[in-house]
């Protein structure tokens, strides 16, 4: 058993990660057979097709659980390791990066309505897509995990000019239940939850874990929200100075994130 605590090191980080890879095998193996089984069920009698899929269903969400969990223990070891978040950096379009997190998102096709409003074309910077997209995931996931299905979740993508700099910034916008002005001192505190969260399952690292990725690269976040009518993040990342082309996103695929097409031994 790995223990990680608020005096981890890079060495705990990077074992942590390692034990990560290796209970990914497994659940990529029960995702794969999972799928041929789902299309050997459709051939199967009529009479039976229907309990099998309900059957693959109900394992695809318990893989899809697991594999959240293995994410949120390496989001953990990172947060509590005190240490700066390594960066991959590469020129990245933000738009294009936004446009796919929300195509990956399940929800988006069926219980919630995710509206996406790029104001400009394309917006690259020089930033870790893999980073940038698992901060994407955590907002998604918590719009979706406190609102309710028939609330639109709006994805918003503009540059910004300022004194300070230029700066891509990204707003995810919820109508669900807010935080309590209460607990808005605390939220980017590991572990800590809304007191108004009632049954809905998490580990309290989301925010966290965006802000450290947020700050690694230069950026900020804001959140403003208000109990019982929604939420607000809004995070800016800075663009790049040089005008490169953006290289050919590499997060194509069922598994769209970025890292999921590097080779898992």
């Amino acid at each position: 058993m790995v223990v990680v605590n608020a005096r981890a090191g890079a060495s705990d980080v990077r074992l942590v990660a390692a034990i990560a890879h290796d209970l990914r095998n497994p659940l990529a193996a029960i995702r794969a057979n999972t799928q041929l089984l789902r299309l050997q069920a459709r051939r199967a009698d009529p009479s039976l097709s229907a309990w099998l899929d309900f059957g693959m269903a109900e394992i695809e969400e318990a893989e899809a659980r697991m594999e959240q969990l293995v994410d949120e223990f390496v989001e953990l070891a990172r947060i509590q390791s005190g240490g700066s978040l390594p960066l991959n950096r590469r020129q990245t379009d933000l738009v294009e990066l936004v446009s796919d997190a929300i195509s990956g998102v399940p929800s988006s096709s069926g219980r919630h309505l995710i509206r996406f409003v790029p104001n400009e074309p394309t917006l690259s910077g020089h930033w870790d897509a893999t980073q940038v997209w698992r901060a994407l995931e955590n907002l998604l996931g918590n719009a979706m995990k406190y609102s309710p299905p028939d609330r639109e979740i709006v994805v918003s993508v503009a540059r910004e000019q300022a004194f300070a700099g230029n700066w891509a910034v990204v707003v995810v916008c919820d109508q669900g239940r807010g935080i309590p002005a209460a607990d808005q001192a605390f939220i980017f505190e590991p572990f800590w939850r809304g007191s108004n969260v009632g049954l809905v399952a998490g580990s309290g690292l989301g925010l966290a874990s965006v802000k450290q990725i947020a700050e690694a690269h230069g950026g900020s976040i804001v959140v403003d929200s208000r109990e019982a009518e929604g939420t607000s993040v809004t995070v800016r990342l800075p663009l790049a100075r040089a005008a490169e082309p953006p290289n050919p996103p590499n997060y194509r695929g069922r598994d769209r994130r970025p890292e999921a097409n590097q080779g898992r031994n």
